[in-house]
């Protein structure tokens, strides 16, 4: 089906002698413009041949045939262009979110390990040596 997507997942990361799971997901999609593509050029192959099999009493000098053969090749290369520019395209911006996604993924837990650790520090000192270390609380919003 057209909207039917799989969610790829993957990836572990190891810090610090633990093993966290970052998903990383890459929607993949059934690949219906490959399939579009393949029947526009069969289609096309199949009308140029048809064209000069049945008017072939018509093309007697080579710059007819070569007529028809270059607005072949120019639907060709059209159809080639855009599906293979759209594809390259499509697959840099999955990759990129899959990179993005991976690297906050990765960000959260090295924030949440180095809260972890100072607040495991913090617990160490007594209340004397721990006062001159606390900061007071932020005011205004909190950074997100």
């Amino acid at each position: 089906m057209a909207g039917e997507t799989d969610q790829t997942q993957g990836q572990t990361s190891q810090t610090s002698g633990q093993v966290t799971s970052v998903p990383t997901n890459v929607p993949t999609t059934k690949p219906w413009n490959t399939y579009v593509v393949l029947v526009a050029l069969v289609l096309v192959s199949v009308g140029v041949v048809w064209v000069l099999v049945a008017y072939q009493d018509i093309f007697k000098t080579p710059t007819d045939v070569t007529t028809v053969l270059t607005s072949w090749f120019t639907v060709v290369g059209t159809l080639c262009g855009a599906f293979f520019g759209i594809k390259a395209a499509s697959d840099v911006s999955a990759q990129a979110q899959s990179t993005i996604q991976t690297a906050s993924g990765q960000a959260q837990y090295t924030i949440q390990s180095a809260n972890s650790v100072s607040q495991q520090a913090m617990g160490k000192l007594t209340p004397e040596q721990s006062s001159g270390i606390q900061s007071p609380p932020l005011q205004g919003p909190q950074p997100q």
